[in-house]
């Protein structure tokens, strides 16, 4: 008869039906499938938190001492260098720098695990740019300390060595050298205050 379910019919149903609610209840619990749109959000997010640390090119500092250039991209591995004279993970280019000097670049914790692709490193070869927002880098060189706010600035001065942009800050660098910074100067002053704060 038709719309009369059978016996067998029924009971394939009550094993199922559980079954099936159990799936479904699976599917919009924490950490399971949430549709295509929840999905990609995860995926975009997860990708962002992956570039943020995998490029580490938000900050750059270039600091020229005793025949060695020091490449450190964290503030945090900045700081304890200027405390201590160490980096306690780097990698090093004996003889590697433009005038022979020994290339000394600080690598970062969370990269600490990468065998290649190093901020610092990338960033002193031209391989990788500076962060479109919210970069910050010094170079300290010749008794003076040049702070930019931005990649192209600091690209700019490191092709041609031309600082006439610059303007002199009422500052002292890590070794009492002069600060000359770029625009925005007032934000760059800041900057360098809290990076350098002891």
């Amino acid at each position: 008869m038709k719309g009369q379910k059978t016996g067998k019919q029924m009971r394939t149903l009550k094993i199922l039906l559980p079954a099936i609610a159990g799936l479904l209840a699976g599917c919009s619990a924490p950490g399971h499938w949430m549709g295509a749109g929840a999905e990609k959000m995860y995926d975009q997010s997860l990708e962002a938190q992956r570039a943020t640390a995998v490029l580490n090119n938000d900050d750059y500092y270039e600091l020229h001492r005793d025949g060695r250039i020091y490449v450190i991209a964290d503030a945090a591995d900045l700081r304890e260098f200027l405390g201590t004279g160490e980096l306690p993970l780097r990698v090093t280019r004996i003889g590697g720098g433009p005038r022979g000097e020994t290339l000394v670049f600080g690598i970062a914790r969370p990269e600490s695990k990468k065998k290649d692709g190093f901020g610092a490193v990338e960033m002193y070869d031209g391989k990788r740019e500076g962060a479109k927002k919210g970069f910050y880098a010094e170079v300290c060189r010749d008794n003076q300390c040049y702070v930019f706010g931005s990649w192209a600035e600091l690209d700019a001065f490191r092709k041609s060595g031309d600082a006439s942009r610059l303007t002199k800050a009422e500052l002292t660098g890590p070794a009492g050298e002069a600060v000359m910074v770029a625009q925005p100067a007032d934000a760059l002053i800041e900057r360098f205050k809290t990076v350098h704060a002891k």
